[in-house]
């Protein structure tokens, strides 16, 4: 908004100017002076108002008419009552009396149940038919890869791949699903790098 506005001023500049001014437009007369325009008088300041006299002296003697009020009748708050502490008092057990006899050792407490994968026996056989399948593409990837001289990343990459085999060999026996994931993953990088081999 602001460029608009200071274009616009620039425009009407330059179409006023005195180069431009000439060609196109004919002399103006000249106006005559305006004559200034009085002021008004200033206004008078007012008189600063006067302050009233002062109040008249009140004498300071008590009044002895004044009633007063017997001691007995005057009533005074009863001042706010601390609530006590209480003390705890120590719990003292009563003592042990010691006996001669051996102690049993107490049998370990059984941990938790762990929670089993439920399969029916086709579906272990299924998962565990292709747990055998991908170990068995991994490992025949490595005996390749043993064969060849590989870069430092094809190293890491063998590396992992050995890690995944491993751990899914692992979890075999306590977690099918789990062990199939991680032999799927050696299998994936398996590949990738039998693909770098050709």
């Amino acid at each position: 908004m602001r460029k608009r506005v200071h274009l616009l001023i620039l425009l009407s500049l330059a179409v006023e100017s005195s180069s431009c001014h000439v060609w196109f437009t004919k002399k103006k007369p000249v106006a005559a002076p305006i004559a200034p325009i009085p002021l008004p008088d200033p206004k008078p300041i007012p008189p600063e108002p006067t302050l009233p006299p002062p109040p008249p002296k009140i004498d300071e003697t008590p009044n002895p008419s004044a009633p007063t009020i017997p001691p007995e009748k005057i009533v005074t708050a009863p001042a706010p009552q601390r609530p006590r502490p209480t003390r705890r008092r120590p719990i003292v057990a009563a003592p042990k009396q010691i006996t001669e006899a051996p102690q049993q050792e107490q049998p370990a407490s059984p941990s938790a149940p762990k929670l089993a994968q439920l399969f029916s026996s086709e579906q272990r056989n299924e998962y565990n038919k292709t747990l055998d399948d991908a170990l068995n593409r991994v490992r025949a990837v490595l005996s390749l890869a043993a064969s060849r001289q590989l870069s430092d990343g094809q190293h890491e990459v063998v590396n992992r791949i050995r890690a995944f085999e491993k751990q899914a060999l692992q979890a075999r026996d306590q977690d099918l699903l789990a062990a199939l994931s991680l032999a799927n993953r050696a299998d994936v990088l398996a590949k990738e790098l039998q693909a770098q081999f050709q």
